[in-house]
């Protein structure tokens, strides 16, 4: 996520005091996260509002600076007392006696809470520019895609993984459903990906895929055009700042400047570095 908000590659990541450290790509330079210029930060100097809905980093503080909303949930292992009364603080505290039954329903309650807040900024024209970075098909497998419903009980291995990848196709399709009900969806840019690949693929077939999906769709009539070139997801930075000064109008123009970008931006892959 750092590499694709500041636009950078990145080599490795650590935390140091509480900060997340990034060291660059290209200068072998490190720096703290929310020192760096990001895609919100340019798109505020652009005078575009900007909304982040996410979970596992604390975008408020790293990013709070250049959005004019946030809202963000903690990774449940990190967040067993989070609460906001004494007495709330408690019960989960109790509640976490039940170990890895606690912590499922933490990242449902997170699933549950982070789609509605989505639907709140996806469907508002005040923001120009938003971020949804939603759990699912993260692990833990919570979802039983046959009875359409959440299991606190868990759901183990690959058929978790592809229970929560169906359950990102439902937070989707309600998304989409939401901004067409606000007139939005025909409006809106929309670009789909992922930050990391299925890190747990060789479980499943012993094989492993550094390949992560990307979709964009444009405002208006969008037809359907194949991008078949490798490149690197850090262009995305681009693409969004290009698509807000107004230097892209269609989905041809994502292409040329993928084609532009694509040669200088090899993928590290595994024993590289961390992207």
């Amino acid at each position: 996520m750092p590499a694709l908000i500041t636009g950078r590659r990145l080599t490795a990541v650590e935390h140091d005091d509480c900060e997340l450290a990034l060291t660059l790509a290209d200068s072998g330079a490190t720096t703290d996260w929310n020192a760096m210029p990001s895609v919100f930060s340019e798109a505020r100097e652009l005078a575009c509002n900007t909304a982040l809905v996410g979970w596992y980093h604390p975008y408020s503080r790293v990013l709070g600076g250049s959005l004019n909303y946030c809202s963000w949930y903690a990774m449940p292992a990190f967040a067993l007392a989070r609460a906001a009364t004494f007495g709330a603080s408690m019960r989960e505290q109790i509640a976490s006696l039940s170990g890895h039954v606690h912590i499922r329903q933490m990242f449902i309650d997170i699933c549950q809470g982070s789609l509605k807040d989505s639907i709140s900024v996806a469907t508002n024209p005040a923001y120009g520019l938003i971020l949804l970075h939603l759990p699912p098909p993260h692990w833990p497998g919570v979802y039983l895609p046959g009875k359409n419903k959440f299991t606190c009980l868990g759901v183990e291995g690959p058929a978790g993984y592809f229970g929560n990848l169906v359950l990102a196709d439902h937070e989707l399709h309600t998304l989409r459903r939401a901004m067409e009900a606000a007139g939005q969806w025909d409006k809106t840019w929309v670009i789909l990906s992922s930050d990391h690949w299925w890190r747990k693929s060789e479980s499943y077939d012993g094989m492993s895929d550094h390949r992560v999906p990307f979709l964009v769709k444009s405002p208006g009539v969008s037809l359907p055009m194949n991008y078949s070139h490798q490149f690197n997801t850090v262009l995305t930075h681009d693409l969004i700042l290009a698509i807000l000064r107004g230097q892209l109008t269609n989905q041809a123009g994502v292409a040329t400047l993928l084609d532009a970008g694509g040669p200088d931006l090899p993928v590290l892959r595994n024993g590289e570095g961390a992207e």
